[in-house]
């Protein structure tokens, strides 16, 4: 879904998430582009704690509970707040490093994508998953392969689309 929606979209170069399976993600969409690609560690998905690695159907009630505030700290995690300042600190370096009409492609994973548009200011959580509401919530409340633009312009980022 990502590589379709994406494919005629001329990329400038790529952040992605240290995460083996978003670096496999970023160059299924790159392939055959000439386009950089940097994994860093800032798009990493929120920390879950003692609750990362297992069956999602074995913990979904735990999950469930803690989509609203994404403060996973009472099982060794991180919160809402942690993730958003790391992306911020991310974002700032890439605004910084970016040109006019530069097109980047970001690969993170469902919670932080949340977060990143609290991080920064473009909607809540909330009302993202409101207008965008998956079919199922089998794996969290984003879909995957979602696909989204997000704009830079006069300092202020915006959601333009969604696929």
């Amino acid at each position: 879904m990502a590589r379709e929606a994406l494919e005629k979209v001329s990329l400038t170069r790529a952040y992605t998430s240290t995460s083996e399976r978003c670096i496999d993600t970023a160059n299924i969409i790159l392939k055959g582009r000439d386009v950089p690609l940097y994994p860093v560690k800032e798009l990493k998905e929120i920390n879950f704690g003692a609750l990362e690695g297992e069956k999602i159907s074995d913990i979904l009630p735990e999950m469930q509970k803690r989509w609203k505030t994404e403060d996973y700290r009472d099982v060794g995690g991180e919160n809402s707040g942690e993730v958003q300042q790391r992306l911020r600190k991310l974002f700032k370096k890439i605004t910084s490093e970016s040109k006019e009409n530069d097109s980047i492609m970001i690969v993170s994973h469902g919670a932080c994508f949340l977060q990143l548009l609290e991080a920064l200011k473009i909607m809540k959580a909330d009302e993202f998953l409101q207008k965008h509401k998956p079919d199922t919530h089998k794996s969290g409340p984003i879909r995957n392969g979602l696909a989204a633009v997000i704009t830079y312009d006069h300092g202020a980022f915006s959601l333009s689309k969604v696929y």
